[in-house]
């Protein structure tokens, strides 16, 4: 039998989490993994037989709103992390794998009590606006005597470091995508299009949170359809400032130049991908801080060839290497980011090409898993004792 792991997560799985799901399928040849989580979302779409939520009851509920909502502080109660204990043990868990650092530190005591190693995943806003709250900086300092880190990108590890985390503790592991469901596609060239006078299909993917920077892309694709009008935006996601960027679009008179899709499904989102000539993502640091990792989607286009126009931003760079297959500019020019997308009309398809070789090379889904085992195995060489029952079987819910 294989060894287990418990994977903890607040959510299992929003949309936005798909690259949790590719994570624990590309491990589960090697490891038994119970999903333990405080909401089950989109079960259809991410299916998991060994899948528990522990979800709150009235008590719960009530205990929160004392407490007050914080991205930083424990999410659990002492009844929720009683029951995860117990799930634990059922599983036969050897080691836990939480992503997000408040769902480490919510985990962090169960782990403590039950001797299990502890690997937590920071992804973005807990390595960048969690660590304006002292008390979430001081909590991490507790948490690394017992857990190790794994960050999305060096951009975060090194903010972690920053912040006081040992860097023996936390390490650089890039998630990556899957280069089989996102397939390299030979593109007609821009110029060519527009010269033509042929459709350009331009494509951001994100949800419409501040961090994204849907209005820059949006101002800087105004000016870029005046002078291209076959030109068209596709905007996929959703999120508290979609009204706020349709109202923008109205008000620069784009009407049909710009497309709001709504959430879509990994299937729709290769699609557009596929359907698309270039990728925008105006990444910025947002009001309270809050910044990327590597965005998956930038990954992804890349991986179907696709020239990316975006900011040098947290751990874009890592990714995205400026003028050899994409462009970066500073956050919030402006300026620059609609010269940048003009400057689509010189690229020729070396510029897709080295893209879809960059995510070969270095953020291949499937080499990435296989680290993400060595890892695992790594952890469990050296970490505590095997809680003593059963392997749990099936998905519940506890309440």
């Amino acid at each position: 039998m294989n060894p287990a792991v418990a994977l903890f997560t607040d959510n299992f799985l929003p949309l936005s989490q798909t690259f949790v799901y590719q994570q624990i399928k590309g491990a589960s040849p090697d490891f038994d993994i119970t999903a333990v989580s405080l909401q089950r979302s989109n079960a259809a779409l991410f299916p998991w037989s060994q899948a528990a939520t522990v979800r709150l009851n009235w008590i719960d509920r009530l205990i929160h709103n004392v407490r007050g909502s914080s991205r930083t502080q424990n999410s659990m109660t002492r009844r929720q992390r009683q029951i995860c204990k117990r799930l634990l043990v059922q599983a036969g868990a050897r080691m836990v794998h939480a992503h997000f650092g408040p769902n480490g530190l919510a985990i962090q005591s169960v782990a403590q009590e039950l001797s299990l190693p502890l690997l937590v995943t920071f992804h973005g806003y807990d390595a960048s606006s969690c660590l304006r709250d002292p008390a979430y900086v001081e909590a991490l300092d507790g948490l690394f005597k017992h857990a190790r880190g794994l960050a999305v990108c060096d951009s975060i590890r090194q903010r972690l470091i920053r912040a006081g985390v040992p860097s023996d503790r936390v390490q650089t592991h890039y998630i990556g995508v899957s280069t089989s469901d996102f397939p390299y596609r030979a593109r007609k060239a821009i110029a060519s299009k527009a010269a033509n006078g042929e459709r350009i299909n331009l494509l951001q993917v994100g949800r419409f949170v501040e961090k994204k920077g849907h209005e820059y892309t949006i101002r800087a694709f105004a000016d870029f359809s005046r002078h291209y009008p076959n030109s068209v935006l596709t905007l996929a996601g959703d999120g508290p400032l979609l009204h706020r960027c349709q109202a923008l679009s109205s008000e620069l008179g784009l009407g049909s130049r710009i497309v709001f899709t709504g959430p879509q499904e990994p299937s729709e989102i290769r699609s557009l991908l596929l359907a698309s000539d270039a990728f925008l993502h105006h990444s910025i640091t947002a009001s309270d801080g809050d910044q990327e990792g590597i965005p998956i989607s930038i990954m992804e286009a890349m991986a179907t060839g696709l020239p990316v126009i975006a900011t040098s931003h947290s751990g874009i760079p890592e990714v995205v290497r400026h003028w050899a297959n994409g462009l970066l500019t500073p956050e919030r020019d402006l300026v620059a980011y609609a010269a940048a997308l003009k400057q689509l009309l010189t690229f020729g398809s070396e510029f897709g090409l080295r893209g879809r070789h960059r995510i070969e090379a270095s953020f291949n889904l499937d080499k990435q898993n296989e680290m993400l085992v060595k890892i695992y195995a790594s952890l469990l060489s050296c970490g505590g004792p095997a809680a003593k029952t059963q392997t749990a079987r099936s998905s519940a819910t506890y309440d």
